[in-house]
C-alpha cells in the first residue's frame, strides 16, 4: 500500500501557509514536503533522488509528486551551511550579477537540464517502484514567461531560441504522458481566481501576494486527490477558506509560519483559526 507521500518544488509547493502538497499530506501516514521557496528544477530533482539514495526506506510505499519551477532559475550550493542558495527568478536574484547573466546564463541550459531530470526521475521510479507524478508551476511554453508567472528581463532572443528549441518540444510532449498533472498550478489558479486577495509585507509596506491562496491550493489538491484515488477531509475546505479570508486582512501572520511543517499542522492550524477569528 502506498501510504507515504513526498512532494518537491518551489514556493508553489512549500510556502508560508499550506499548499496543495500540505493539504494532501495530511491524508498519508508519512509525508515529506521537500519543497523550498525560490528553488529551481535542479533542486527539485536532487531532493527526490537524494531522498531515496540516502534514506533506508521502501520506495514502493511512496507516491512522489515533483513540481517543476521555471526555466529562469538556477540552484547553487551554499559554502556556509551545506545548504542551497535559491533566490527565485535569476534576473531578480542577488546571487547573480548582470555580468553573469550576460556571459553565462541561457534558459536553453535549464530547459536541457529539465528534460533530463524528468527522464531520469521516470527511470528511477520504474527502477525503484515509487509512483511518480509531475506538474509545472506554470507551463514554460506560454508567452515569454518560460514557466515564471511574471515577465523577465532576460534577452528576448534567448527566450525565443528556448521556445523554438527541441527541449521545449520534449517538455510539451511529456506533459501529455501518464506522469503529468494538468493544468499547472498557476494556470489552475488563473482559472479559479480567489475572491480574497492575500496580503504580504514587502519592504515594510503591505502588498499583494501573488501566490495561490490556501483555498486555491486546497482546490488544486482536491483535483490531485481524484487522481490518487483518495478522499480529502471536507473540513479542510472550510479551514482553507477561513485561512484565506484571515490572510486577506492580516498579512502573513508569523503564527502560521511557526506552525508550518510541524506534526499535526492542520489540527493546530484549525485551533489557531478558531482562536483568532
Amino acid at each position: 500500500m502506498r501510504d507515504k507521500l513526498i512532494v518537491s518544488g518551489c514556493s508553489y509547493t512549500e510556502y508560508l501557509y499550506p499548499t496543495w502538497g500540505d493539504w494532501l499530506g495530511e491524508h498519508f501516514d508519512t509525508f515529506h514536503n521537500l519543497g523550498v521557496s525560490g528553488s529551481g528544477p535542479k533542486y527539485t530533482y536532487l531532493a527526490i533522488a537524494d531522498f531515496f539514495k540516502y534514506n533506508k526506506v521502501n520506495p514502493k510505499e511512496y507516491i512522489v509528486i515533483a513540481q517543476w519551477s521555471s526555466l529562469l532559475r538556477r540552484d547553487i550550493r551554499s559554502k556556509t551551511d551545506d545548504g542551497w542558495l535559491h533566490g527565485g527568478q535569476i534576473d531578480n536574484n542577488s546571487n547573480y550579477s548582470k555580468n553573469y547573466l550576460k556571459k553565462y546564463f541561457h534558459p536553453l541550459d535549464t530547459a536541457n537540464d529539465l528534460v533530463h531530470y524528468i527522464d531520469h526521475l521516470i527511470l528511477l521510479s520504474e527502477k525503484l517502484g515509487f509512483k511518480l507524478y509531475m506538474t509545472y508551476m506554470f507551463e514554460p511554453w506560454i508567452d515569454n514567461f518560460l514557466g515564471e508567472p511574471v515577465y523577465s528581463t532576460i534577452d528576448k532572443n534567448e527566450i525565443k531560441d528556448t521556445l523554438r528549441s527541441k527541449y521545449m518540444i520534449s517538455l510539451k510532449e511529456i506533459s501529455k504522458s501518464k506522469y503529468w498533472i494538468n493544468p499547472s498550478i498557476e494556470s489552475f489558479s488563473l482559472d479559479n481566481p480567489s475572491r480574497h486577495i492575500i496580503k504580504t509585507t514587502i519592504n515594510g509596506k503591505p502588498s499583494r501576494d501573488h501566490h495561490p491562496s490556501p483555498f486555491t491550493h486546497f482546490l488544486y489538491a482536491w483535483q490531485i486527490s481524484k487522481l490518487l484515488k483518495i478522499k480529502l477531509n471536507k473540513k479542510y475546505k472550510k479551514l482553507s477558506l477561513d485561512l484565506t479570508r484571515f490572510l486577506a486582512t492580516n498579512y502573513n501572520d508569523l503564527k502560521f509560519i511557526e506552525l508550518h511543517g510541524k506534526k499535526g499542522f492542520h489540527k493546530r492550524l484549525e485551533q489557531l483559526i478558531k482562536k483568532t477569528i
